[in-house]
């Protein structure tokens, strides 16, 4: 058996386990690590979602994080209702409940590839919502300073100086494929603290293919940029993408991510040798 076929036979189960009955076609995530599909559960819609993880790797944040967003207030999102576990070889399996969003999704890809005409109100959701986010209190980190450094020297360097002072809860995801029309913030599982202006940096980046929209994004988020924390997380999202370009990933956002990386550490430079 194929590995998208077992993965379908594990939102099978899981529909039986929760007596649910799948009424949509079954979206597979990124590298089919997981499966979704719009379901009914007593005449109700409800998302059911199907992930996969090595047991070695199951204990990270990111396993129970659209669980513990539940404690996430004030901002349109899924609500998680409940899952169940199991294993199946040296593979784990989480089925989760949440409640349906309805809307349309920005992108059908993670990147922007077309021009979204979005009104002035979805923009200042956004930002009311990340700046709410931010100031939520949680042990749960997405990247520490630690991983920052490594992941960065690695990448581009030990020229520049890439300490966070200032932190902040973030999504760690944003990018198109996980927000809504109207608004909404889709996909929680790997939310945390980050260097402030995460999330500003994430939707930037993936934005680049669409001049316009990324001026947009730019504009509305000039103060989380244009700091030092923002212009590292830039960074971190441009080294998390060229990785990801090694598995075929977006490779017609090699160039300006190269381009963005060389301007972005020639501000970093200058920022590090004259302080």
């Amino acid at each position: 058996m194929d590995w998208k076929q077992w993965m379908r036979e594990a939102l099978e189960k899981a529909a039986s386990i929760f007596s649910l009955n799948l009424i949509g076609t079954p979206v597979f995530g990124w590298q089919d690590r997981t499966i979704a599909c719009l379901s009914l559960k007593d005449g109700v819609k409800v998302w059911l979602r199907v992930v996969t993880e090595q047991k070695k790797w199951k204990d990270g944040d990111f396993w129970t994080g659209n669980e513990e967003a539940n404690q996430i207030t004030g901002i349109r999102k899924p609500n998680f209702l409940y899952s169940t576990e199991w294993e199946w070889g040296s593979v784990c399996v989480r089925a989760e409940v949440l409640t349906w969003m309805d809307g349309k999704i920005c992108s059908p890809t993670s990147e922007c590839r077309t021009y979204l005409g979005l009104s002035d109100s979805w923009w200042q959701e956004l930002r009311d919502s990340l700046h709410s986010l931010s100031l939520l209190e949680t042990s749960r980190v997405i990247r520490t300073q630690e991983e920052i450094d490594l992941r960065l020297s690695n990448r581009f360097g030990n020229e520049c100086d890439f300490t966070i002072q200032k932190w902040g809860a973030a999504h760690g995801d944003l990018h198109w494929n996980n927000m809504m029309i109207p608004f909404a913030i889709l996909d929680w599982e790997g939310w945390g603290l980050a260097p402030k202006g995460y999330d500003a940096a994430t939707l930037y980046v993936y934005s680049l293919l669409v001049p316009a929209i990324a001026r947009r994004v730019y504009n509305w988020f000039l103060e989380d940029l244009d700091t030092r924390e923002g212009v590292v997380s830039q960074l971190m999202v441009i080294d998390r993408l060229l990785h990801r370009m090694k598995k075929g990933d977006h490779p017609d956002l090699e160039e300006p991510l190269h381009i963005l990386a060389v301007s972005l550490l020639q501000k970093m430079s200058h920022w590090t040798h004259s302080s």
